[in-house]
């Protein structure tokens, strides 16, 4: 039995001619070797096919952008961009099958430029970067969507399939070249002076600080809207909301001038879903939020909002609202300088939006750099007794410590 499942397993290499024995990657009548040689052999073919200069380069990246002033392919010692006409688009699509990419057709249809360079460059920060620098609203497009290694014909992406695709010019490509992987980051980093000198220009605005940016789809969402979709599709948003404040009010019998909007700001405050986003008036408090670890820890990008005060001062469906300094949440709103934006249908709608709010990304790499420079801590952002036995540091004493040793 042991003989007759070795000569199953043992077969000629159409390539090489060799009695190899077939291994779990057996594929095509060819041994391992001559599998892998026969790949880079298709994979270095198509890659000609596109440009012979391009195959020099270390790495290629697939652009989803529109480069405003480009005429002609730029061929620098630095880089190469050519722009994706239907003969590349063919070769990149026989080059994805090749390597096997899971999101090949998105990448084919909706890549506009190749950029090859000697650079392994930063997805996170050339998108942020390229958002920051050329966005004026919330619109958000997957800038770099597919990478490619030619040395390797080894792969990574990131992609999203949206249509508002950002317009840029060819100082903006030449600029993300500097963003490249493992770089250690300082207050001198181009990144890092070109968001505060945005946040500087910011005079009148309010804001409002994410840690885990998320594609505006509908518009800005609050909690009531992202965390309750039975509700809006049975459109009882607000009826639900009112029903937990008027809860509230009978419950603790509160006596404030205006008692739905001092329930309203406990609610929100200490993290129950409400048609009200948060904003601040000090732009450090937005950034020590979106500089925040996310629950499971992992590497997002941030999102400051930037809002336009003087839009939404008009009490119309959506409007601004001052908190309620209540004895649960007076030191939070002071120390946080809290003010609510009311969003009637539970978010912003994006038609609505424009010229009223625009949002700065926080490259994952930037976040411990912001976190610093903001100088604020969990201790001063949250100075109630509630943040306080929240927090399980500080249920941990000396004299448990020395008990445990112990």
């Amino acid at each position: 039995m042991s003989k007759l499942f070795n000569e199953h397993r043992n077969f000629i290499c159409k390539r090489c001619g060799v009695k190899k024995s077939k291994s779990p990657l057996y594929k095509d009548g060819m041994c391992d070797t001559c599998n892998n040689i026969c790949h880079a052999e298709k994979f270095r073919a198509e890659l000609d096919s596109i440009s012979p200069d391009i195959g020099e380069k270390h790495f290629v990246y697939a652009l989803n952008v529109h480069i405003d002033d480009y005429t002609t392919p730029i061929l620098t010692e630095d880089y190469i961009l050519i722009k994706i006409d239907d003969d590349i688009r063919k070769h990149l699509s026989n080059l994805l099958d090749i390597v096997g990419l899971d999101v090949k057709q998105d990448v084919t249809v909706h890549s506009k430029y190749l950029l090859a360079t000697n650079f392994h460059l930063n997805f996170e920060r050339v998108e942020c970067h390229l958002h920051n620098r050329f966005s004026t609203s919330c619109e958000f497009s997957r800038s770099a969507i597919f990478g490619l290694q030619t040395g390797y014909a080894d792969w990574s992406f990131r992609h999203k399939s949206v249509s508002n695709i950002l317009v840029v010019t060819l100082e903006g490509i030449e600029e993300i070249l500097i963003f490249q992987s493992f770089e250690k980051i300082t207050g001198d980093d181009t990144d890092v002076q070109f968001i505060l000198n945005l946040l500087e220009e910011t005079e009148g605005c309010l804001f409002r600080g994410i840690n885990n940016h998320y594609h505006h789809d509908d518009g800005i969402a609050a909690s009531i809207y992202r965390n309750n979709k039975d509700l809006v599709e049975c459109g009882k948003l607000q009826d639900h909301e009112k029903e937990i404040t008027e809860k509230l009010i009978e419950f603790d019998s509160r006596t404030p001038e205006k008692p739905t909007i001092s329930a309203l700001t406990d609610l929100r405050h200490h993290g129950k879903d409400t048609c009200l986003l948060d904003f601040s008036e000090d732009l450090k408090i937005a950034l020590f939020f979106s500089c925040q670890p996310t629950t499971d820890n992992s590497a997002m990008i941030g999102e400051v909002l930037v809002l336009r005060k003087s839009k939404y001062e008009q009490k119309e469906e959506d409007f601004l609202i001052e908190p309620a300094k209540t004895e649960v949440t007076r030191n939070r709103v002071e120390a946080q300088k809290s003010v609510f934006l009311y969003c009637y249908q539970g978010y912003l709608p994006r038609e609505t939006t424009q010229e009223k709010v625009r949002n700065l990304l926080i490259a994952p790499q930037l976040k411990s750099w912001f976190y610093n420079y903001c100088e604020y801590t969990d201790e001063t952002v949250f100075p109630d007794f509630y943040a306080f036995i929240s927090n399980p540091a500080n249920f941990i004493t000396v004299a448990k410590r020395e008990c445990q040793e112990n």
